[in-house]
């Protein structure tokens, strides 16, 4: 059983993951936890989070991934409504 280290994925998040291929495992929840944390510090509301598998639009508050974009396609997207990003 994976442990998402307390960060929930909207029904939108999980379909794109699936969709997109994108691997979970317990070192990237790890790494979006710790991002949200210093997100959560700076006053981050709605951000991006980008690590080496994938990029994510995440809810700092909430501790939710609003959706999730593979690495081979973040240079053709657009992310709109976010007020803050981490690249790790």
């Amino acid at each position: 059983v994976q442990d998402n280290h307390g960060i929930d994925l909207t029904v939108h998040a999980a379909r794109r993951l699936q969709e997109r291929s994108i691997q979970m495992d317990n070192n990237e929840f790890i790494k979006i936890k710790d991002a949200m944390g210093k997100l959560k510090a700076k006053g981050g509301k709605d951000s991006l989070v980008i690590t080496d598998k994938a990029a994510y639009i995440v809810d700092v508050k909430n501790e939710k991934i609003v959706t999730a974009i593979d690495k081979g396609s973040i240079e053709n997207n657009i992310f709109t409504k976010i007020d803050s990003t981490v690249i790790l």
